[in-house]
């Protein structure tokens, strides 16, 4: 089990064509982030993988 993150309470300004794309399983577990997604969580790809979508914040 992978150990539960924080939220980064870091705020990004997005320029108007960036796209974030993620995906999960059934459980809500992220399977997929495109590099805006990465880059905007504040987490690398190691750190999300797997992990619940909900460590993402809005």
């Amino acid at each position: 089990m992978k150990n539960k993150l924080s939220p980064t309470q870091v705020e990004k300004v997005m320029r108007d064509n960036d796209f974030i794309v993620s995906m999960t399983d059934v459980k809500g577990r992220i399977t997929y982030g495109n590099r805006i997604f990465i880059e905007f969580s504040g987490y690398s790809w190691q750190e999300l993988a797997g992990v619940q979508h909900n460590i993402i914040r809005h």
